[in-house]
């Protein structure tokens, strides 16, 4: 049976390799930070491609990293050092499917926490795309940013959960505030291409 000491010590290396983890984990988290952000920027400007592209190199760079380095004595302290880079990514990811044209999907690596909260972050980022259309004068084009906005509401809203589990109601309320102003802002634009006239 090992002694006091013994015992001391090997909880000492388990905690500093977990330390050593969590570093490492912080690192990562400001490079797919990064990413994320620079992948929304591309894809809102029109560059779903290239947005695209980042996010597939930033989730594979997360894969490599949970591969290499998670383990069952580290993995709430790693997980809670990647949150709000896995939540950046998540919302790239959301966005690049609804801008292309794919089944939004979680993929493996992103927990459905950190998935919900990159997805209503998605949300409010199509509002921008709706704006930049209503500036082209693509009406047609922002009315239907405009429904999917509304569905990804409409499949948040009912989740009640704790915030201590997913904080999310504080940005379900804020969506629907940028729902109510983006199909204010549409169906101003929708009157003003028919002359006025909605009779």
């Amino acid at each position: 049976m090992p002694s006091i000491e013994e015992e001391i010590a090997s909880c000492e290396i388990l905690l500093m390799e977990e330390e050593s983890a969590r570093e490492a984990a912080l690192s990562l988290s400001r490079e797919l930070l990064r990413t994320a952000r620079r992948a929304v920027n591309l894809i809102v400007r029109g560059d779903a491609q290239a947005g695209s592209a980042e996010l597939e190199s930033g989730l594979e760079k997360l894969r490599n990293f949970l591969n290499n380095n998670l383990n069952k004595e580290n993995k709430c302290t790693v997980l809670r050092a990647l949150s709000q880079a896995i939540q950046e990514l998540a919302e790239g990811l959301a966005l690049a499917d609804i801008v292309e044209g794919r089944v939004v999907h979680r993929p493996e690596e992103i927990p459905p926490r950190e998935f919900l909260l990159g997805l209503a972050d998605a949300a409010g980022e199509l509002r921008r795309i709706a704006l930049n259309l209503l500036m082209t004068g693509d009406v047609d084009g922002a009315r239907d940013v405009l429904s999917i906005m509304t569905r990804i509401f409409e499949g948040l809203s009912p989740i009640t959960l704790p915030d201590s589990i997913v904080p999310l109601k504080r940005k379900v309320d804020a969506l629907r505030a940028l729902i109510d102003r983006t199909s204010s802002e549409v169906l101003f634009r929708e009157m003003i291409s028919s002359g006025g006239d909605r009779s």
